[in-house]
């Protein structure tokens, strides 16, 4: 098992730093709801290494495109033995014509 708010913290704190500097505003949450370093634990069995990877991969691609004064959350979404990680910000999106 992993405990996937420490990886949470650790991308966190990563990105916090970089996301000031381009005045954003960065966030994490637990089920909708903003957490802190003394939130309770959410446990998982992953690959911790590639985890990591995925989710520096995802915040990457969104503080690329944020603009100044946007935001960027990063939320887990857990239910009984189930967990969504997601990123959120406020940048432009993918155009439909660039999704197909």
């Amino acid at each position: 098992m992993t405990d996937y708010m420490m990886i949470l913290y650790i991308c966190g704190d990563y990105f916090s730093s970089a996301c000031a500097g381009k005045e954003i505003e960065f966030f994490m949450t637990h089920n909708g709801q903003r957490v802190g370093h003394n939130s309770e634990p959410v446990y998982l069995q992953a690959e911790v290494d590639a985890l990591e990877k995925i989710v520096l991969n995802f915040l990457s691609n969104a503080l690329k495109y944020t603009p100044a004064g946007g935001q960027i959350e990063l939320g887990i979404h857990s239910h009984e033995d189930k967990a969504r990680i997601t990123i959120r910000d406020t940048g432009p999106g993918i155009s439909e014509d660039e999704q197909q």
